[in-house]
């Protein structure tokens, strides 16, 4: 079912695969388990640092994440705010790219 609703001047224009389509773009992170199972699966220990805001994922690279690891990491960091990997593997350009999926 299509919806149009503003968003801070961006209107969502309807729905594709789960999530949102925003000005002709796919949004990801709609598609995530709930859980995150597959983020959290891949990660030797999670800390949250406060009880609402900022988690940190040890044991994962950010370079490696799966299709489904990326959608869980967008919806983790939106619920928590801000998501933090230690001693990763990226080059600039690797950086950049990750940025823009």
């Amino acid at each position: 079912m299509a919806t149009s609703t503003s968003i801070q001047g961006n209107t969502i224009s309807s729905t594709a695969k789960g999530g949102l389509v925003v000005k002709g773009e796919y949004i990801r992170g709609f598609n995530a388990d709930p859980q995150y199972k597959s983020l959290l699966d891949a990660a030797t220990k999670r800390t949250d640092l406060t009880p609402s805001i900022g988690t940190e994922l040890e044991g994962v690279q950010l370079a490696e994440l799966t299709d489904a690891q990326l959608e869980d990491l967008l919806a983790l960091t939106a619920e928590r705010g801000v998501v933090f990997f230690r001693n990763q593997n990226l080059n600039q350009q690797e950086s950049l790219e990750l940025g823009n999926s």
